[in-house]
């Protein structure tokens, strides 16, 4: 499905939270996503989320986003994408105001996210402030998980 006949059908976009998905549809959106993706095991990663949801055009994964958590208060929003195809059409911004609804009512008291010098407009309209915060990188990644 192109993105030109979706937008013949405007507003057609189903969103659903924590949907059986196969990790072939969501590495197929991360790979068209992200020229860098490397197949990951979303499934050991879902069973460690507070909550997931997923976009669908005509039951094709086209967005995605995972809210991970502490086990307490504080939840991470991680992984958005959307298919290049489909971006312009309000699927980020819909996956993530569903995600901090979903994230509230489970008692999150806040959400944070990363994100990058182009997307601070995106996140400020959805809520979000700049914090100062530091990171240290790691070597000891998986690969492939």
């Amino acid at each position: 499905m192109t993105a030109r006949e979706a937008e013949r059908d405007v507003g057609v976009f189903e969103y659903r939270v924590a949907p059986p998905v196969s990790e072939l549809s969501l590495n197929t959106l991360f790979s068209a996503a992200r020229g860098h993706h490397r197949w990951r095991r979303f499934a050991s990663m879902h069973r460690r989320s507070l909550v997931y949801l997923c976009a669908y055009y005509r039951n094709q994964v086209v967005g995605y986003v995972n809210v991970v958590w502490d086990g307490g208060t504080r939840g991470f929003l991680v992984d958005l994408t959307v298919h290049p195809e489909y971006r312009g059409r309000g699927i980020g911004t819909a996956l993530v105001e569903r995600a901090v609804e979903v994230a509230n009512r489970r008692g999150v008291g806040s959400l944070r996210a990363e994100f990058g010098p182009d997307e601070v407009e995106f996140y400020r309209r959805l809520g979000f402030e700049s914090v100062d915060a530091g990171v240290r990188r790691l070597e000891g990644v998986r690969r492939g998980s």
